[in-house]
């Protein structure tokens, strides 16, 4: 049997943001309305992982890398007329988790898994 006229179900994406880039506000800009304005560029693309540190008034970006940041940098001038700049970006550590029975797996445990052997 098929399924002609229906759409298969979204899959979730594989990629995720690696690198956290510090969002360079133009002088004279208010961080948190800025962040408020970016979020609605995350509510658009909910890969885009914004956060707001309210103490150094520093906003936060996880991306995939320079072309994104390009893009971004592009969007904001047109949408919201600010210039910003980003600085030069950190490492996001990854944490891969493999479910297995419903329980969420470190890769070294679901190990015996991937070779076929039972886990009591």
């Amino acid at each position: 049997m098929t399924d002609w006229g229906f759409e298969q179900p979204a899959r979730t994406p594989v990629l995720s943001a690696c690198l956290s880039y510090s969002l360079i506000p133009p002088a004279g800009c208010d961080p948190f309305a800025l962040y408020r304005q970016l979020k609605q560029l995350e509510e658009e693309d909910p890969q885009l992982h914004l956060q707001f540190h309210a103490p150094t008034q520093e906003i936060r970006i996880q991306i995939m890398g320079n072309v994104q940041i390009e893009i971004l940098k592009q969007l904001i001038a047109s949408r919201f007329h600010l210039d910003v700049e980003f600085d030069e970006g950190k490492n996001q550590l990854q944490r891969n988790d493999l479910h297995a029975g419903g329980r969420r797996r470190s890769l070294r445990a679901a190990a015996p898994l991937r070779r076929g052997a039972s886990v009591a």
